[in-house]
């Protein structure tokens, strides 16, 4: 059930290659609509490439949008029922990916509409089930019809993880899919069209998985190899992340950004889920159209200076110490030393700074605080200070939006 990583010169060899492996034989295609419009030969190289395998693109659907709201699925949904493909190739961002699962979702739950999405979304495994009570395999979830390949053009994360989902524009909170076949069966990483992706997104999805580095390292579900793997892959992402901020046509950098995030994913799953700043950052996304790389720094800046005003215990505060040390600071606190990374490669630190802080009125506030303090993920004891109210929620969310003196 875990993915197979590619590294390929041509990522439509690597394609090919995985639909031959799987006997493929009609491929849907969701590519991101910026990435199709300004390289549209990088799509039409890959269906060409299929095509003349005996491998049908049987779809190529170019209509999601950031943060994957559900009116944006509804055509995708018509065509996956007509074409019944056996194969998905997600070639884009964090939001393609989570459109490709939530179709193949609704391939085994006979989903055609967005609303019927939305009832799939309560019959996969809910992300604490999934993480505390039992085994997925242990649930008898319908197997997949068919595969899944993820070609990465930014290093969002997406292509690594087993969750997917699309946003309910009602809500502004994200209907997730989890399930034991959810994981790409290949990830095929080519730094030559990683590169096509301009640097100013490269730099802004780039930074989303410093959150799942970060979270994975501090989680009090954190073991001693954990936290060595959430180590490695931060430090591969702050490596990367600086030299394409230094030079934007660095291809082995983009690679290297891609390895860090891999690492810090798989962290942050064993360590129970990112929590508070993974649910408040998807909820600001939603709200203000900023995209997760973006609120990020916002929300983790904010989540770790309210953490450390009263770290519980001397092994918080050695985790603390470490994340310090991770972003090259040897004293001081572990919130400014992550600002210092975000502003260095050119990411806002509050909300105000990214001009969107007028649109948190007291009732958004309110109603932020209280949806994220339900989240079952924020229930799940992961966080080193506890979070045992909605006000606590409502503090952290006014660090994101003002900022404090450091």
């Amino acid at each position: 059930k875990r993915r197979a990583v590619v590294h390929s010169e041509d990522f439509t060899e690597a394609v090919a290659a995985a639909c031959a492996k799987f006997g493929s034989q009609r491929v849907f295609i969701v590519v991101s609509r910026s990435l199709k419009a300004a390289h549209p030969t990088a799509v039409t190289r890959l269906v060409d490439r299929l095509n003349a395998a005996g491998h049908a693109v049987v779809a190529v659907y170019d209509k999601v949008l950031p943060h994957t709201p559900g009116s944006c699925l509804e055509a995708a949904l018509g065509l996956v029922s007509q074409t019944n493909p056996d194969l998905f190739v997600a070639l884009g961002g964090g939001s393609v990916v989570d459109a490709v699962r939530a179709l193949r979702c609704s391939q085994i739950f006979d989903a055609k509409t967005v609303a019927e999405m939305g009832a799939v979304a309560d019959k996969t495994v809910p992300w604490s089930k999934h993480l505390t009570d039992y085994y997925v395999d242990d649930l008898n979830l319908p197997a997949f019809p068919s595969r899944f390949v993820c070609v990465v053009t930014t290093p969002s994360g997406s292509d690594f993880s087993m969750g997917g989902g699309f946003m309910d524009e009602d809500t502004s909170v994200k209907k997730q899919f989890y399930h034991p076949g959810g994981y790409a069966d290949v990830v095929v990483l080519d730094k030559h069209l990683m590169l096509l992706t301009p640097q100013s997104v490269w730099l802004e999805v780039g930074v989303r998985p410093v959150l799942p580095g970060v979270c994975a390292l501090i989680s009090n579900y954190s073991t001693h190899y954990i936290r060595r793997r959430a180590q490695a892959g931060l430090s591969d992402l702050i490596e990367a992340l600086t030299a394409c901020k230094q030079d934007g046509g660095d291809a082995n950098a983009r690679e290297l950004a891609a390895v860090g995030t891999w690492q810090c994913v798989d962290a942050v799953v064993m360590a129970k889920g990112g929590g508070l700043p993974y649910a408040l950052s998807h909820i600001i996304g939603s709200k203000t159209g900023m995209g997760h790389g973006a609120t990020t720094g916002v929300t983790l800046a904010a989540y770790l200076h309210w953490c450390e005003q009263d770290l519980p215990n001397a092994a918080s505060r050695e985790a603390f110490a470490t994340l310090r040390a991770a972003f090259g600071a040897s004293r001081g606190s572990s919130h400014t030393a992550l600002r210092s990374f975000f502003h260095n490669v050119g990411m806002p630190l509050t909300l105000a700074e990214a001009g969107v802080a007028e649109q948190f009125s007291e009732d958004v506030k309110q109603y932020m605080a209280d949806t994220v303090f339900a989240m079952p993920i924020v229930q799940m004891g992961i966080e080193p200070r506890p979070v045992r109210s909605t006000q606590d929620v409502r503090d952290i969310l006014e660090l994101a939006i003002n900022g404090a003196h450091t």
